[in-house]
């Protein structure tokens, strides 16, 4: 994330991706293979938010005409049919909770 190919955005265009990819499946009864895309796209939600205040900063505030955001990280964290997604999200939710310049 720290190249500049794409004018220094990669950590945005990246999330976005992540969270335009969630919400395509928000809502749906979910086959094997969208559930591992499902684990595998919150596990790397889990790494932005744990290592970068600007991933976190950017998952909290992220809109899309989808409607996926911060509200459904956490009920996908209470709600998923995956243990492992269950799990990658709550950790995203303590990622942002434990971060207080989010909440100031």
């Amino acid at each position: 994330f720290y190249g500049d190919e794409l004018g220094g955005n990669e950590l945005r265009t990246f999330l976005s991706v992540i969270l335009e990819t969630l919400s395509s499946y928000k809502g749906r009864s979910l086959s094997r293979e969208e559930t591992d895309l499902i684990d595998e796209c919150s596990i790397c939600l889990s790494a932005c938010t744990s290592s970068s205040a600007e991933g976190r900063s950017l998952v909290r505030n992220f809109h899309d005409d989808m409607g996926f955001g911060f509200n459904d990280i956490s009920i996908q964290a209470l709600t998923s049919h995956s243990a492992k997604a269950r799990r990658h999200f709550s950790e995203v939710m303590g990622h942002l909770y434990e971060d207080h310049t989010l909440w100031a």
